[in-house]
């Protein structure tokens, strides 16, 4: 039950942020950037303070110097350089959509040996992902795939819900077991 929160969580986020990119691509994208360049040099100041507060081995061992000095350096990267970040971010999501693609391809295939029939809307959500995934990366950056980028957000989010919600029944030697929650 909680894993199933979980995801239905993580959709709920897809969906507003879908949402939010149809609204103003280039902004939300901005936005994004900037506050992940904010949080890497928090964390990467937090990482330097923590080894020079720990022992000398400590602080060798888990590479706290080298952690927090990336951080603050990769921080201070998206923020100096947020044009060049958004130009290639398109891809990144594509990228991040086609492995979510195959990951979903390796649970639709794991349902099937399970002879769990959510297989089946499991594989169409996969084959959807890789699909969209695809058509993003081959797509130079525009304004009509940020509002691809968007729908399709939305419609994994979608997809992601009534698969979860509605994960059928589970075989287990011939006896139909049906999933408790």
């Amino acid at each position: 039950m909680k894993q199933k929160l979980s995801g239905i969580g993580l959709a709920v986020i897809e969906i507003i942020v879908g949402i939010l990119i149809l609204i103003d691509p280039s902004g939300l994208t901005k936005a994004i950037i900037t506050v992940a360049g904010i949080v890497l040099i928090v964390m990467g100041a937090i990482s330097l303070i923590n080894y020079f507060r720990s022992d000398p081995v400590g602080g060798v061992l888990r590479q706290g110097m080298t952690t927090g000095l990336m951080e603050v350096a990769i921080g201070f990267f998206c923020l100096v350089k947020t044009g060049w970040i958004v130009s290639v971010f398109d891809t990144v999501i594509g990228l991040a959509i086609l492995i979510s693609g195959v990951s979903k391809l390796g649970m639709a295939i794991d349902f099937m040996r399970l002879k769990d029939s959510s297989w089946k809307p499991a594989l169409i959500n996969a084959f959807v992902t890789l699909v969209c995934a695809i058509i993003i990366v081959s797509i130079s950056a525009s304004d009509a795939l940020w509002i691809f980028i968007g729908i399709v957000l939305i419609v994994q989010a979608a997809l992601d819900i009534v698969t979860t919600f509605f994960p059928g029944k589970k075989k287990d030697e011939g006896v139909v077991v049906e999933e408790q929650e």
